[in-house]
């Protein structure tokens, strides 16, 4: 079951078209051992590059943002426009508390790398 909280969901995501469905729950299983309060960005799952740590609080979902938006592209047929304005507003703009994940991102010499 999943309980959806504006924009987040806690575990049970649909799967995302990016990445092996195995390979995503595995991921999302790792990252509820880790810490099982970690907030899920709804419909993001391709997009999930790891955890993140901070002082003072718990272990939170670090996605990257330019697979997010390509995700809203290729899913929702938007424009880069549109997707980064949704994005924003809807996603980045939700803050559910301690658990909110991060999105990630990379300067455009280190996406060249990994290519994007």
């Amino acid at each position: 079951m999943t309980k959806q909280l504006s924009g987040f969901v806690m575990k049970g995501l649909q799967l995302s078209m990016y990445t092996d469905g195995r390979e995503i729950e595995h991921t999302l299983g790792w990252i509820g051992d880790i810490n099982p309060e970690a907030l899920l960005a709804d419909g993001f799952n391709g997009a999930i590059i790891g955890m993140c740590e901070r002082f003072g609080g718990p272990p939170i979902v670090a996605y990257d943002k330019e697979e997010c938006l390509q995700i809203l592209i290729n899913n929702d047929d938007m424009s880069y426009e549109d997707a980064l304005e949704f994005f924003n507003y809807n996603v980045v703009g939700t803050y559910m508390g301690e658990g909110t994940p991060v999105f990630l991102t990379f300067p455009p010499t280190m996406n060249k790398r990994i290519g994007y």
